[in-house]
């Protein structure tokens, strides 16, 4: 896995093009809060391993948005971009970003997911550039913004407009699910299905 700032791992020209859909994606890369990996998967490995492997590495990603945002970086953010087959990338992200969205958002820490046959507008209408490659986005919450931006999933909406970072392990509220994720994916991804009753992991 490569990391360094978005145009270090190839996203720079879709970051720039994307920026007018999203206010705070110039401010955060021009200040160097923006941060980039790119995943490569050992040919051959199953989608569900690359799912517990994505979501591994987006946990870490989100715990230096945590840090991060802890230190004064307002906008912290991190993008991964994974070297999948266009098709792939719906299948492979809808679980680790349900997961990222229910043990993160009460803490104030959002996740987005996009790939290059995605359809999508922004909240003024406007169409979004679809990326290179799947991607799986994780920032610092802005509370009044992010909470109107999820109008499918209001319980989800209603715990990151009162999120707050207390610095706690989120997996250990999640039946003690710390530790090796690689190991415990089945347990995450079954704890996050029972969570946010009445909502469950869409295409949006």
């Amino acid at each position: 896995m490569s990391v360094g700032d978005p145009a270090a791992v190839g996203l720079g020209p879709y970051m720039n093009a994307v920026a007018r859909n999203c206010p705070y994606l110039s401010p955060a890369t021009r200040t160097g809060q923006t941060r980039g990996r790119r995943y490569r998967p050992t040919p051959g490995t199953g989608l569900e391993t690359i799912a517990s492997e994505v979501f591994a590495i987006a946990v870490e990603a989100a715990e230096d948005v945590r840090t991060r945002r802890a230190a004064g970086d307002r906008l912290a953010c991190a993008v991964i971009a994974l070297e999948l087959a266009p098709h792939l990338g719906q299948p492979v992200l809808t679980w680790p970003h349900w997961v990222l969205k229910a043990a993160y958002g009460p803490v104030g820490v959002v996740a987005g997911k996009f790939w290059p046959e995605q359809t999508a507008t922004d909240r003024r209408g406007r169409p979004v550039v679809p990326p290179p490659l799947p991607l799986l986005a994780v920032r610092a919450a802005v509370h009044t913004v992010d909470a109107r931006l999820l109008p499918s999933t209001p319980r989800l909406a209603a715990v990151v407009a009162q999120s707050q970072d207390d610095d706690r392990d989120v997996f250990a509220v999640a039946g003690g699910l710390s530790g090796d994720l690689d190991v415990t994916w089945s347990r995450v991804r079954s704890w996050a299905a029972h969570q946010l009753e009445g909502e469950v992991p869409h295409d949006g």
